[in-house]
């Protein structure tokens, strides 16, 4: 496949395969919600979790992915979608994931663990607060195994994401803005305490679900002028944005677009699934006063990459781009007793055995850079 070409609107490359060009966010949640679990799926996560009540969580990530490999091994299609909604609704059960987190914790602390070296990689990670969050921590990765039905072979993808692009992973993600970070401002119909994203599509398709709270997320569709992305509720009436590839510079594609709000201010409540396809430009928007002590937090299942991201954000972050092109090695991972306080303290939380949870005083992250915007009338 050559690189794909850069347009304003995201696209899905033509030798992939498409679930659905129709989308509502809306509608999707409510879809999710009424999907019948796979019992072969449920069955074999609580075998999991008897394994690790019994004591033995030398290799818990191995364990997840027996039941995920298939799943990945799986074309993109609605089964697909079903089985990944099945595997998070489940997995997602407080006392499930939790004592997911604690067999990561205690298999770190053992050399002897058959997943060290896995857990390691978790351990690795340098960006867990450099897009202005506090509390994003990936939990789960699966293999690099070749799929099937993957078509991709740009390697200009590859070279920007940096990994393989064929692994699944899964995420937490803590809502909660780092003390330090400033957003960026831009004009929006926003309330005034509201932190949100810029606008951005996401590399691949998934699957999240609210643990615990409530965020509240918007739609768009990329217009390349003022009067074609002119709606009844318009979040960004009248602001040019600029619109990059990925998330982190260098960018070697800009332009400058509208956005056009199709759903605005959809509310996730918690236990709320969604799906979302990679042609979907969308935000998450939370409320910074609740977030600094009752965090909305989610989990975040990605499938395989396809594309680079599409951003849409203001000039004044591309030009802080420009002039950081190394912003995205400029962060620093946590010790071995700061990555598990995090985890340890996530679980109490999301088991209501504590009441706020503030990830800063852990996480201790200084820098001023933040992927947020606050919208100003």
């Amino acid at each position: 496949m050559n690189d794909l070409q850069f347009s304003i609107v995201p696209t899905r490359p033509k030798d992939s395969h498409i679930i659905d060009q129709r989308f509502c966010l809306s509608d999707a949640i409510i879809q999710l919600a009424q999907e019948h679990i796979d019992s072969g799926i449920e069955e074999k996560i609580h075998s999991c979790l008897d394994k690790w009540n019994r004591g033995d969580i030398g290799s818990p990530i191995s364990d997840l992915r027996v039941i995920v490999e298939p799943i990945r091994m799986t074309p993109p299609s609605f089964r697909r979608l079903q089985l990944m909604n099945s595997f998070l609704r489940v997995f997602s059960r407080p006392q499930i994931i939790t004592k997911y987190l604690e067999a990561l914790v205690i298999a770190s602390q053992d050399n002897r663990s058959g997943d060290s070296e896995l857990i390691n990689r978790l351990k690795d990670d340098t960006l867990h607060s450099m897009y202005g969050w506090c509390g994003n921590c990936q939990i789960f990765y699966t293999s690099s195994a070749p799929l099937p039905y993957y078509g991709i072979k740009s390697k200009k993808l590859q070279r920007q994401m940096g990994y393989p692009v064929g692994v699944w992973g899964i995420n937490i993600h803590v809502w909660q803005p780092n003390s330090s970070a400033i957003p960026f401002k831009v004009k929006g119909n926003l309330p005034s305490n509201i932190i949100t994203e810029p606008p951005h599509s996401h590399p691949f398709d998934f699957v999240s679900i609210v643990l615990k709270g409530r965020v509240h997320q918007s739609t768009y569709y990329p217009c390349k002028n003022e009067d074609s992305a002119s709606s009844s509720i318009s979040t960004y009436k009248g602001f040019g944005f600029e619109h990059v590839d990925g998330v982190w510079p260098p960018h070697t594609n800009k332009n400058k677009c509208y956005l056009k709000t199709l759903e605005h201010r959809v509310l996730i409540e918690e236990g709320g699934a969604y799906f979302m396809p990679l042609e979907v430009v969308h935000d998450v928007q939370v409320e910074k006063n609740v977030a600094s002590k009752t965090p909305a937090i989610s989990l975040f299942f990605a499938s395989e990459y396809y594309s680079p991201a599409h951003v849409y954000t203001t000039k004044e972050m591309i030009d802080f781009h420009n002039r950081n092109p190394f912003l995205k090695y400029e962060g620093s991972k946590l010790s071995s007793s700061q990555w598990e306080k995090k985890l340890i303290y996530i679980s109490e939380y999301l088991l209501n055995t504590r009441e706020t949870l503030n990830l800063n005083p852990i996480v201790k992250h200084r820098k001023s850079y933040s992927f947020l915007l606050n919208a100003q009338s």
